[in-house]
């Protein structure tokens, strides 16, 4: 960097602090080594003037929209499978959750499972891996596949050392069932496999399926607003929309405005379809 040039945009305002910060930095500095060093006059510019260019840039405004976000319907004569997972960092374990409906919104059958994991991640894998098993033991296909996880959705497309074996595991299940379409979904319409996973935590027994044939008393309410179509709203960004809507979220690709470029699977030819512009 030039001095004689970086120096000329430097006001008063922006040397005054990083003039204190050396003077801060340079007496620790002397103190722990028993040294007695003066503060440098050309760092201390530079450093002033290296921030002011780093912030000072005028980034173009984010075009934020609003989004209506609800759980979406599968199709006539199909099953959808949400999964979600609740880990708690501390104990190294997960709650899995997942609930598999019908067109209708109708429950077919959930499930909960507590056990050891290693991270985030590691749960939400899990968690679908464990929602594909139940969904080949009741040979519940054609059926559709949302998770609340975009780590998840984009280790589909790349190796991965330490979670190989369950990306292999999941799609090898998922041959099973036709090779269904595995989306992104927001939160708010994950809420039933959510609830479920929060309340995995509370289950006695670790690493055993639990099997839920009819609703629990803790996802009641979010299962009868998801079948009635309960909307709720988010403010995102349009780049965010763009890329939600590349993982397959049908309320992003709604309100797209460009083509959803790839997803981790997609018999349904979704990718590459040209969406509506962003109003």
């Amino acid at each position: 960097m030039n001095p004689s040039i970086s120096f000329k945009a430097l006001k008063w305002e922006d040397i005054y602090p990083s003039c204190l910060w050396h003077i801060w930095l340079n007496r620790n500095n002397n103190n722990i080594n028993n040294i007695s060093n003066g503060v440098s006059i050309i760092t201390t510019l530079n450093k002033a003037a290296e921030f002011k260019y780093l912030t000072g840039y005028n980034h173009p405004p984010l075009n934020i929209i609003t989004i209506p976000i609800r759980w979406q319907n599968p199709s006539r004569d199909s099953f959808k499978l949400n999964c979600d997972s609740a880990y708690t960092n501390n104990t190294n374990t997960g709650g899995l959750g997942g609930v598999i409906r019908n067109n209708n919104g109708k429950w077919i059958v959930g499930y909960q499972k507590l056990t050891n994991v290693i991270s985030n991640t590691h749960a939400e894998l899990l968690a679908l891996e464990t929602g594909l098993r139940v969904a080949v033991q009741f040979k519940l296909h054609p059926i559709e596949i949302e998770t609340d996880s975009t780590k998840v959705i984009s280790l589909f497309d790349k190796d991965h050392q330490i979670y190989d074996h369950l990306i292999s595991s999941c799609r090898w299940l998922m041959t099973q069932l036709g090779t269904p379409l595995l989306r992104y979904s927001f939160r708010e319409a994950n809420s039933v496999a959510h609830l479920l996973a929060k309340d995995s935590k509370k289950l006695k027994s670790i690493n055993k399926t639990i099997i839920h044939h009819t609703p629990t008393q803790p996802v009641e309410v979010a299962l009868k607003d998801d079948a009635v179509g309960r909307q709720y709203f988010r403010l995102i960004s349009e780049e965010v929309c763009n890329r939600l809507a590349s993982m397959g979220n049908i309320n992003a690709v709604q309100n797209s405005s460009t083509f959803v470029k790839s997803l981790s699977f997609d018999p349904n030819g979704i990718a590459g379809r040209v969406l509506c512009n962003v109003t």
